[in-house]
């Protein structure tokens, strides 16, 4: 659909994008008109699997949000060819006020699972249908809403470390979170309300009782392949409260997921893992997006983003080698002394994980990837992990270390260890052996920048590299140099639509100025 952004847009991305402000008064993008889509089961079932359709978008966790985490880190560099994507202004921290692209596109989809979410929630309690089933769509729609938010929290804020009143470095010039859109009263009729950033600190306490409510609706209940499960749903708590550092609670909920959850899962062994890491739904997926052969992101998709079609044979001289020129190769690891992707990834040399790094193929270069989404058979057709088994034990390691019991952080890190590298009793001097450790788990996984921002552990000066020019280094938790690009600036699009937030830049860019004629396609 297009439109002008003369016409007045929702804050919540575009809510149905129609000028009209009753619910639903148009045909849902679903194929079910009006008040059905909310008055039973079938309807709100439907809507679920557009929300789900909608975290699995390439501008979503299809693509978009794992290459901004992988191209803001420590570990690639973009090259400077052609196709797909581009992520040299986050590459480079050179992200400018005015700039629209992939941070518009984060910011709509984002807002679209908290629209739909919103809807189903607001309708579900007056809806026909199996009382069970309704509560396990209602328990996924409060878990993906609060997913939403964190994923605007972690791109458009600073994480709770800087912006929230308990945080351990925090600075009230970082206070402000995201717009908080939970009732559809607000949601659709918009022009009736001022609709600001909200404090951090309701941001983040409302992810947490959002998810805290999705899991307590799916507790016990079966998760259909490629939806969220209470094992996701209660390992994403445990997620939130680590950014929200309540070390003490992810301790008590990780003794609880392990109590319930972990004999469903299994760490792949040292000998199987070359075989096996790419496989949809193995052992240590607890939760993955789904993709087939005829519904999938194409050229759009992770793998064709970041390399070619490579020959993945373990043992044959061709493994890790081009197969067929099929993709951008858009992203090479880095090197620099010890902190670079390929010094990182090669650091211990019986790391199964080794494996992963393959060649660009391209001439007269010794450039190097990633080869984590392997597509089986077709290049681009890859399930992508949105939780697996080993994060668990991260997260635990992480606060065990941070309440102060080094036993049981390495312990939990061992978890790891020992069937990646052969490692039972791994080195554990400082919080940075557990963050490398799980850098190399979830390199291209969407965690490591996101880690590091946390935590704190700025990112130093990258060298000429590719294309990308040296730069000065993220020293998070200040406004200086270019380190203010730590995160998105709330786009463009946004300010025009909603006058509200437009005296609410993020610090360090350049404040609202004018109104632009931007044509927009919302679907």
């Amino acid at each position: 659909m297009k439109f002008f952004k003369y016409i007045f847009i929702p804050v919540a991305a575009a809510l149905l994008a129609t000028g009209c402000n009753k619910l639903l008064d148009k045909p849902s993008r679903y194929g079910i008109e009006g008040k059905e889509v909310t008055d039973n089961e079938k309807g709100l079932d439907l809507l679920l699997t557009g929300i789900y359709d909608d975290v699995s978008s390439s501008h979503y966790y299809g693509a978009l949000l794992y290459l901004y985490d992988a191209t803001k880190s420590p570990d690639f560099y973009q090259r400077n060819v052609g196709g797909g994507y581009s992520f040299y202004s986050e590459n480079n921290y050179s992200l400018y006020s005015n700039m629209n692209g992939n941070p518009r596109n984060l910011w709509l989809r984002c807002y679209r699972v908290v629209r739909n979410a919103t809807i189903l929630i607001d309708s579900i309690n007056e809806a026909t249908g199996e009382i069970e089933s309704l509560r396990k769509i209602k328990g996924q729609a409060y878990a993906l809403r609060a997913l939403a938010y964190f994923d605007l929290l972690r791109l458009f804020a600073y994480p709770p470390r800087y912006s929230c009143t308990w945080g351990s470095a925090y600075g009230d010039t970082f206070r402000l979170g995201v717009p908080i859109i939970n009732d559809i009263a607000t949601g659709f009729n918009i022009e009736d309300h001022v609709v600001t950033r909200s404090s951090a600190d309701e941001c983040w306490r409302m992810v947490r009782e959002d998810m805290q409510k999705g899991y307590d609706l799916l507790e016990d209940t079966y998760a259909e392949p490629g939806h969220l499960g209470p094992a996701a749903a209660l390992a994403l708590l445990m997620r939130v409260n680590l950014y929200m550092e309540d070390y003490k609670e992810v301790v008590n909920l990780g003794v609880k997921w392990r109590q319930k959850y972990e004999s469903d899962y299994t760490m792949l062994t040292y000998d199987n893992y070359t075989s096996n890491y790419y496989k949809s739904f193995n052992s240590e997926r607890v939760w993955e997006l789904k993709y087939s052969a005829t519904d999938n992101l194409g050229a759009s998709s992770i793998s064709y983003w970041v390399r070619k079609q490579t020959y993945n044979i373990p043992g044959s001289p061709l493994d890790g080698t081009v197969s067929k020129n099929l993709g951008y190769a858009k992203l090479a690891l880095t090197h620099q002394a010890t902190t670079g992707g390929y010094e990182c990834m090669t650091k211990y040399p019986n790391d199964v994980r080794q494996y992963l790094i393959c060649t660009l193929g391209i001439p007269f270069s010794d450039e190097i990837t990633i080869r984590k989404y392997i597509g089986d058979p077709t290049h681009y057709v890859h399930n992508i992990p949105v939780v697996r088994l080993p994060e668990i034990y991260f997260m635990l390691s992480e606060a065990y270390w941070k309440r102060g019991n080094q036993t049981a952080a390495q312990e939990m890190l061992a978890k790891v260890t020992s069937v990646r590298r052969k490692e039972n009793n791994p080195t554990l001097v400082n919080l940075n052996d557990i963050l490398d450790e799980k850098r190399r788990e979830f390199i291209l996984e969407g965690q490591t920048y996101f880690d590091w921002f946390r935590n704190g552990r700025n990112i130093t000066i990258r060298p000429v590299v590719g294309c990308i020019q040296a730069s000065e280094g993220i020293s998070f938790g200040t406004t200086s140099g270019r380190s203010y690009r730590a995160v998105y600036p709330i786009p463009l699009n946004e300010m025009i639509a909603n006058k509200a937030i437009r005296n609410q830049q993020n610090p360090g860019y350049s404040a609202y100025s004018e109104r632009v004629e931007v044509e927009e396609d919302v679907y």
